[in-house]
């Protein structure tokens, strides 16, 4: 069972979790109640997706709980409530939880494609055909010239929407091409510029192949799925001249995701494009992960927008859940945008202030314009997945995929008021790295390939010979300061190390130079260094720990096999407290073993991700992912 949770609701929208069917309910809604959307997951029930099917199974009539769709492969139901529908269903013995569903998600809005990389891609035959990209916005003009061709599936998606009659001067002006949802329509694309100018523009992004303004992947193919109703009187983000607005109800934006999973076995879909989104929240979500997930594990990636609000420590809603790639916006001069949203979990930047690509002749003439905002910065990425995906090895996950992007972008500095000696950066797309990169050959899978990656882009290791890891291999001394002074730049402090059994002369006597000057290592003796011996999983936490500049850490450890007395003991309390080390068991550290090539990496890359993980007194390396 899902964890629950219950909160108090009024007539706000709400999401409902059943065990079972609904008892019947004494209540009868008044008439001129306002209703309000609510999403009801349901637990495995073996239903056809019929609504009053499913209110029949579940014992509703007219209690005020009307549904409106059903979503079987989520197990969801999205339905119409009064306040007493409520308050009816809270009573129903099936109930298991009631949470507020999302109303505040909002649409966050070819001389980028150079930045990234793309159009050199281009000019070498890679353009994403035979791939296809989701868009999830407000639909798209597929008249467009830029645009001919490229939209291979429509769906439009308004589970949700609420009725304005009671707010005056408010109307909804579009829904669905005939007022309901549809599988095959994105349509009406009508000529308020608040209509489709959006997704049209996330679409040119991603697959537009005007001569001037050519997206990223032009020969990619779109998936366009609506999911919002223009609404006229209600002033767009405080603008009360911009008389029109777009709602998007959170049911409909799950349907449109299961769409796409429901056509994952009909076209090859590389990417979920959601320049969308709201405030974060705890930023978990059991509907949404799990049909996040889905897509995640069938090799589709779902990237999302980081928001527009300015925040340097919280991105939006759904970019914050974890199996979501979330992208910032970045600038025509290489900064980091102000008005883009980020936060150590921001995995990556793309360009967004500012970026021509194609609109409703309505809102430009020469259905071209440019805009800002982390909305036009997540399609580039979006399109980077059709654009690389034949030049990767097969059955690459979305998560290697992911990380093979952020460990080849250049790093961007956020100027902000930190309390570190450096601000934060965050790596900016670059596609040719990726495109040219060679995985080692023994780099398949296991825990440490994702590692092993970010150590061959980087050049922090260069493998055994012949392109081949190693994994399994154990380390000896010499080769674990090497690693550690490549992942700190290779910094020159001679050869001479003082230690009589390294020769200046030696491979690794640079880097034993640079481990003694900095008293990363004090050597097994005060003359003898031990290059060939093996080095320990204790001895490594001491180097990494001294290399970080022997931070003071906040917690124990826990592992029953490492005493407080131990010399290494605040080296793996350190480690574990931020997650470089998980242990080689929940309760052991394994201080003895001898470290392989594998843990070897996996150490080093999750301290190249650990901004909490340096004191003030060291400078992390340009390596780092921070």
């Amino acid at each position: 069972m899902r964890p629950s949770f219950v909160l108090p609701l009024g007539l706000a929208a709400v999401i409902l979790t059943l065990a079972g069917p609904a008892a019947a309910d004494d209540d009868v809604a008044p008439a001129a109640e306002a209703t309000t959307s609510v999403i009801v997951e349901l637990v495995d029930l073996e239903i056809p997706g019929d609504a009053p099917v499913v209110a029949g199974l579940l014992g509703l009539g007219n209690d005020g709980v009307e549904p409106t769709a059903v979503f079987e492969e989520l197990d969801l139901m999205a339905a119409e409530v009064t306040s007493s529908g409520l308050s009816s269903l809270r009573r129903a013995a099936g109930i298991v939880s009631v949470r507020p569903a999302r109303t505040d998600l909002r649409l966050l809005l070819a001389e980028s494609t150079v930045t990234v990389g793309a159009a050199a891609l281009q000019l070498s035959g890679s353009t994403g055909a035979g791939r296809a990209v989701a868009v999830i916005d407000s639909g798209v003009d597929i008249t467009h010239p830029g645009l001919a061709g490229s939209v291979i599936e429509q769906g439009c998606f308004l589970e949700g929407v609420p009725s304005f009659d009671a707010r005056p001067g408010v109307r909804v002006v579009e829904l669905c091409a005939n007022g309901t949802r549809s599988d095959t329509s994105a349509q009406p694309c009508g000529v308020i510029p608040a209509s489709c100018t959006h997704g049209t523009a996330v679409a040119g992004i991603i697959s537009g192949d005007d001569a001037t303004y050519t997206g990223v992947a032009p020969g990619a193919d779109i998936i366009a799925l609506r999911v919002t109703a223009v609404i006229e009187g209600l002033a767009d983000q405080g603008d009360p001249e911009y008389p029109y607005s777009a709602y998007i109800p959170e049911a409909g934006v799950l349907a449109a995701l299961e769409r796409v999973y429901a056509l994952r076995g009909t076209y090859d879909i590389a990417a979920v494009n959601l320049s969308l989104g709201g405030e974060p929240g705890s930023c978990t979500d059991a509907a949404w992960e799990d049909v996040i997930g889905r897509l995640t594990d069938a090799g589709i990636a779902v990237v999302a927008a980081s928001g527009n609000d300015g925040w340097d420590d919280s991105i939006t809603f759904p970019a914050c859940l974890p199996d979501v790639i979330s992208v910032g916006a970045s600038t025509s001069t290489g900064t980091v945008a102000a008005f883009s949203s980020s936060s150590p979990d921001l995995d990556l930047l793309a360009p967004g202030s500012p970026v021509v690509s194609t609109v409703l002749p309505s809102f430009d003439a020469t259905g071209f314009a440019a805009q800002q905002g982390t909305s036009f910065s997540a399609p580039h990425v979006a399109a980077a997945f059709a654009l690389i995906g034949a030049d990767l090895p097969p059955g690459w996950s979305v998560s290697r995929v992911r990380n093979l992007l952020r460990v080849s972008g250049e790093m961007i500095e956020r100027v902000t008021v930190s309390p570190f000696d450096r601000d934060p950066r965050f790596p900016e797309l670059r596609l040719e790295p990726v495109v040219a990169f060679e995985p080692f050959s023994d780099a398949g899978d296991g825990f440490w390939v994702e590692a092993a990656d970010w150590a061959k882009v980087t050049g922090v290791s260069t493998g055994i010979g012949g392109n081949v890891f190693a994994p399994d291999l154990g380390l000896t001394r010499a080769q674990a300061v090497t690693f550690l002074w490549r992942f700190m730049g290779q910094p020159d402090f001679g050869t001479a190390s003082g230690f009589g059994d390294v020769d200046p002369e030696a491979w690794y006597a640079p880097a034993v130079a640079w481990a003694a000057a900095v008293g990363v290592t004090t050597g097994t003796s005060p003359t003898v260094f031990s290059p060939d011996d093996v080095v320990t999983r204790a001895e490594l936490a001491t180097f990494m720990w001294r290399t970080a500049g022997e931070p003071v850490p906040g917690a124990i450890s826990g592992f029953s096999d490492v005493a407080a007395t131990d010399y290494f003991a605040v080296a793996v309390d350190w480690m574990a407290e931020h997650a470089i080390t998980t242990g080689t068991s929940p309760t052991t550290f394994s201080p003895a073993d001898t470290v392989t090539r594998a843990q070897m990496v996996t150490f080093e890359y999750r301290l190249a991700d650990a901004d909490l993980a340096w004191v003030g007194s060291v400078a992390p390396p340009d390596l780092a992912l921070f």
